[in-house]
């Protein structure tokens, strides 16, 4: 594939969507560079119609995580189209989350959760891997003026920050490729916009 994938990892209120949307200003038009996220994604009416059930429904973990694969398989046939036009593709979440989330947090266990994705995938693989983290109290501070909140935000609402980050970047760093670089940006103390500008001047 001759383009770049990028993604963005980390725990929810870690600000990672936030400096996306900041990024993808600082892009401005670039045709060569597509934004997108997970669950969903470009547009796909499938993968779009399973993130709402997603994100209406309460349900066992094992159905959340063939969920969230079933919509990623659908995700990545679009961006290894996109890759293979030498675009370059950012996206908020991707595979990383659903090992932490569904395989850690939830207990499925993290190789049924790969195991499950290998095939969505797609060969679809991260060139960067951006990792947001942020203190516990600042979490709890975008917790409060945060006007809405969603079921899976609300899962991660009672974790031990430091140990989910941990158990998180293990993740990253166990199933990631290669060659991939694994990036880490502190949003604590540092605005959107500055958070964007770290981005880009690593992705260019």
């Amino acid at each position: 594939m001759a383009g770049k994938f990028i993604i963005a990892e980390g725990m929810d209120f870690a600000g990672k969507t936030l400096a996306l949307s900041k990024l993808k200003e600082l892009y401005g038009s670039d045709d060569n560079v597509v934004f997108t996220r997970e669950p969903g994604g470009l547009n796909n009416a499938v993968a779009e119609d399973i993130r709402e059930l997603i994100f209406k429904n309460n349900m066992d973990p094992l159905t959340e995580a063939y969920l969230f694969a079933s919509s990623r398989a659908e995700h990545t046939k679009k961006i290894k189209d996109l890759l293979d036009q030498g675009k370059t593709v950012i996206c908020d979440r991707f595979l990383y989350s659903s090992l932490y989330y569904q395989g850690v947090m939830k207990g499925i266990g993290h190789k049924k959760v790969f195991n499950l994705n290998k095939e969505a995938l797609n060969g679809v693989e991260p060139n960067i891997i951006f990792f947001f983290t942020v203190s516990e109290e600042e979490k709890k501070r975008r917790m409060q003026v945060r006007n809405e909140v969603n079921r899976l935000d609300k899962d991660s609402e009672k974790v031990n920050l430091l140990e989910a980050n941990l158990n998180y970047l293990n993740m990253i760093h166990t199933y990631k490729p290669r060659k991939a670089k694994v990036e880490i940006i502190d949003t604590t103390n540092i605005t959107a916009e500055e958070a964007a500008s770290k981005m880009l001047d690593i992705i260019i």
